[in-house]
């Protein structure tokens, strides 16, 4: 997954370009209705720029690609190519269909690739809450026909990232009962299987949860997380980066012992990440 030698250009520390948005491109349909994405490139950068797929939080019920355009914006800045996403939440679709969303963006965007001055083999995913849910499964569900899907067509591409960024969403089914009631409601709702934990849900909860797919040769990641998160818990994120290094996956974890649930995260630790994205580049 981040083994193609590649010739992305670097990521900059500074901000040091100006951004062109494009917002409200279609990138396919699903339950009805036109999907869309937000993207940001940076303006004058020659080699093909890394990407990063931006995932929102909102308890896979709510929030928007709206709310992540401040920190979208920002990252392109440093000149990565950023997209913001918006996928079917729960009220519409259930599990799968926001990581056939998510795929289907990836595709979307290797199909595009020329047009954004894009390296296809330098893909990551960023997301925060629900949003590192998935962003998590995309580094760790890559050839997996069942969860590809087909939004959007472009079927000729694979989905395949370079590197996972998780802020604040790490999720590990097998201690769920960690997890804040807040937490466990949107999983069933997410799963349409309810209570969570239960034995009778155990396996469709299982379905969501990243660690159910972890094995040799998945995709690096960088875990962000708050010491003082109230909904997902340390244990957690720590639990999620011991399960990846076990299976021999590269997994960085970062915890701020004065921050929540998302809240500061990127922004304290975007040294990390823009080393994350260069190094997986």
């Amino acid at each position: 997954a981040g083994s193609t030698v590649s010739v992305a250009g670097t990521v900059s520390h500074s901000e040091l370009y100006t951004v062109t948005t494009k917002k409200d491109v279609v990138y396919g349909t699903g339950s009805g209705m036109n999907l869309k994405i937000d993207i940001y490139t940076p303006n004058g950068v020659d080699a093909p720029t890394p990407v990063v797929l931006y995932i929102h939080g909102g308890g896979f019920k709510g929030g928007s690609k709206n709310g992540v355009a401040d920190d979208a914006l920002m990252l392109a800045k440093h000149g990565v190519a950023t997209v913001g996403i918006d996928y079917r939440l729960s009220g519409t679709a259930i599990f799968p269909a926001p990581l056939h969303d998510i795929k289907g963006v990836a595709r979307y965007m290797k199909a595009h690739a020329t047009e954004y001055n894009i390296d296809p083999n330098a893909f990551f995913t960023l997301g925060e809450s629900a949003g590192g849910v998935l962003a998590s499964l995309m580094g760790v569900t890559e050839g997996n026909t069942t969860l590809e899907g087909t939004v959007g067509g472009n079927t000729g591409y694979d989905s395949n990232i370079a590197g996972v960024i998780n802020i604040s969403g790490s999720y590990v089914a097998s201690i769920v009962d960690t997890m804040s009631g807040g937490i466990k409601n949107a999983i069933s709702a997410e799963t349409g299987c309810e209570p969570v934990p239960s034995t009778a849900c155990e396996s469709t909860y299982e379905a969501l949860s990243p660690e159910t797919y972890i094995s040799s040769g998945d995709s690096p990641f960088i875990i962000l997380h708050g010491a003082k998160d109230q909904s997902v818990p340390q244990i957690q994120a720590e639990t999620l980066d011991t399960k990846l290094g076990n299976a021999g996956i590269a997994s960085e974890v970062y915890v701020a012992s004065d921050l929540a649930h998302v809240g500061g995260l990127l922004a304290r630790y975007l040294t990390q990440v823009i080393n994350f994205i260069n190094t997986n580049s």
